[in-house]
């Protein structure tokens, strides 16, 4: 069963607003959280949902010099299961969400505060959506600018 704060989101974000990786776009994701927040600052947040199992999902959202939601991290650090019964995350899966023009600034700042919060190393693979663009890269190469990834 959806969380009822999932009545408010417009449907089509649910169906609609995925990268052709499964992965919601930034436009899909980032209509799930506060737009306006402390500039240039990161804001810890923990909920506990699902679809198939309740888990923890912690996320870190990140907002740029106006105060405007920049970016989302979302780490799992348990299974997640989609109502089938199909593993849809991992322990330690990280997934980030950039706004595209923030890219640089967001990336940059949610990869380095995911190392010292979650103790992950430069190694680590991570899901990143910019936009409607989706790659699997490390965090190591999400401090830096991810041309061609996207």
């Amino acid at each position: 069963m959806m969380p009822s704060y999932w009545n408010d989101v417009p449907r089509y974000t649910l169906n609609d607003k995925r990268t052709r990786y499964g992965m919601y776009t930034w436009e899909g994701q980032s209509l799930q959280y506060d737009q306006l927040g402390p500039p240039t600052e990161i804001i810890y947040r923990r909920f506990i949902e699902g679809m198939g199992n309740l888990v923890t999902i912690e996320t870190l959202l990140y907002y740029d010099e106006r105060g405007r939601l920049a970016g989302i991290a979302n780490y799992y650090p348990e299974t997640v299961v989609d109502v089938d019964g199909n593993v849809v995350e991992k322990p330690g899966n990280l997934n980030l969400f950039i706004r595209p023009d923030q890219e640089v600034a967001a990336m940059a700042a949610l990869t380095t505060e995911t190392k010292r919060r979650w103790n992950v190393s430069e190694e680590t693979p991570m899901q990143v959506t910019v936009g409607v663009h989706t790659a699997t890269v490390s965090v190591g190469d999400g401090q830096h600018r991810l041309k061609g990834a996207l």
